[in-house]
């Protein structure tokens, strides 16, 4: 059977905006209003046709994410593919942008550990507003959505500037 995808079948999820080192890695540029991790398997959008290709890496820092694609090893092959855009079959990631599901969560720092259960959650412009359960305390913590590194499991991983420390400890 052969499945046929419409347009209206993805989800825009960003571009590769540039290349990065000579293994063909990508930095990409997320669309703002999405915070879910790129789902592995997923479409590059290329001369008006969908392209299924696989993500081999993914890297978030701060401002920047990296990725790496199945078949894509160098930086001459990397070079063809830079300024594509990227897409996820709804179907398959519908789940990733319900942001209602991370309810009962828990939030672990890269650098703080253990920060707290997720109790409420609120969207702004360009991050997320988190009220964190405690022990006895809650705490509302704003969630850029580059410093979500992963979720799975009923955990979010974070990697928070460092600033967030002193707001963190002094609760």
């Amino acid at each position: 059977m052969y499945i046929v995808h419409t347009f209206s079948s993805f989800i825009f999820f960003g571009h590769l905006s540039r290349c990065y080192g000579l293994q063909g890695k990508f930095f990409f540029r997320r669309r703002k209003d999405i915070i879910a991790t790129v789902p592995r398997n997923a479409w590059l959008y290329k001369r008006g046709s969908f392209i299924p290709f696989y993500i081999t890496a993914w890297e978030s820092s701060q401002n920047k994410e990296l990725i790496s694609i199945e078949g894509i090893n160098n930086r001459t092959e990397a070079e063809l593919w830079k300024n594509t855009a990227v897409f996820g079959l709804k179907i398959e990631i519908k789940n990733y942008l319900k942001k209602e599901r991370w309810i009962g969560w828990k939030i672990i720092d890269r650098n703080l550990g253990n920060i707290g259960w997720i109790k409420k959650i609120d969207h702004l412009d360009k991050q997320y507003c988190l009220t964190l359960q405690d022990c006895d305390k809650e705490i509302i913590l704003p969630l850029p959505y580059y410093c979500l590194t992963k979720q799975s499991n009923g955990i979010l991983e974070t990697n928070l500037p460092d600033y967030y420390s002193y707001f963190l400890h002094s609760r």
